[in-house]
């Protein structure tokens, strides 16, 4: 079972990505509307996959990723933006975000897939 937690404040965001992810039995989801919620989640978890939604400012997330990478968590960690650029890509990966990807939920699936192939048990519930 992969926790997938989506930091995120608007609750259309959050329930569309749910819904599109009920499918997938080996999901369990949480939705987080601070950072601290979040955090307070993954520390309980140990491990999964952190999903930042558009509308959390880049500053915050970008803290509390570094800070979670700084903790030596096994997290991946999505980074969801309105309009990707190169230099918002650069500055997330170098904050130890996996992914950037629109809000499209199939885009955020293959992100999440992606995770789960480099990494597999660190992203599983207990697997770390």
């Amino acid at each position: 079972m992969i926790r997938i937690v989506i930091l995120e404040k608007k609750k259309n965001f959050v329930s569309d990505l749910v819904d599109y992810l009920q499918g997938d039995t080996e999901v369990d989801t949480f939705a987080a509307s601070s950072p601290y919620a979040a955090e307070t989640e993954l520390n309980r978890s140990g491990t999964g996959i952190l999903i930042v939604g558009p509308s959390q400012p880049f500053e915050s997330a970008v803290e509390l990723v570094e800070k979670l990478n700084r903790e030596g968590r096994s997290l991946g960690c999505i980074l969801v933006v309105d309009e990707p650029s190169a230099e918002l890509l650069k500055q997330a990966l170098r904050s130890g975000f996996r992914d950037v990807v629109d809000s499209n939920p199939g885009e955020i699936v293959e992100a999440i897939d992606r995770i789960k192939a480099l990494n597999p048990v660190a992203v599983a519930v207990g697997g770390d």
